[in-house]
């Protein structure tokens, strides 16, 4: 720096800065205060509308604290904790694959897509006889 003291990051994140004394010494470092990032942006523990991420009533607890919950548009989303007890901006969590032949597949038993035989029908709603 242009004055003579150092920065550096620690560790555990945490940012400290070193001045020099009149006499050439060093004081003590202190703390280089790091500014919250913007609600809704990553690593915020707020929205968009700058109120805290809370998981929805009716979640689920798990072993780790975390807490889900299905939505209406049938999303998942996981909330975590983070370590000063506040939760985390919520994540989809990916729904696997159905199995080949289970409702909601686009597969046969076989693992073949599903397709209407040759020589069959389209109707003005898309379905085919």
């Amino acid at each position: 720096h242009g004055d003579g003291s150092r920065t550096k990051v620690m560790p555990d994140g945490n940012t400290y800065r070193w001045t020099l004394r009149a006499e050439g010494g060093w004081n003590q470092p202190v703390r280089v205060p790091q500014p919250e990032p913007e609600p809704g942006a990553p690593g915020s523990d707020r929205d968009v509308n700058g109120k805290k991420w809370q998981p929805p009533p009716g979640s689920i607890q798990h072993g780790d604290g975390s807490r889900t919950k299905v939505m209406p548009d049938g999303n998942t989303y996981r909330w975590t904790l983070r370590a000063e007890g506040g939760w985390n901006q919520p994540v989809r969590v990916p729904q696997p694959e159905p199995e080949p032949g289970a409702p909601g597949s686009d597969r046969d038993v076989n693992g073949k897509k599903w397709q209407p035989p040759p020589g069959s029908i389209q109707h003005g709603d898309g379905s085919r006889t």
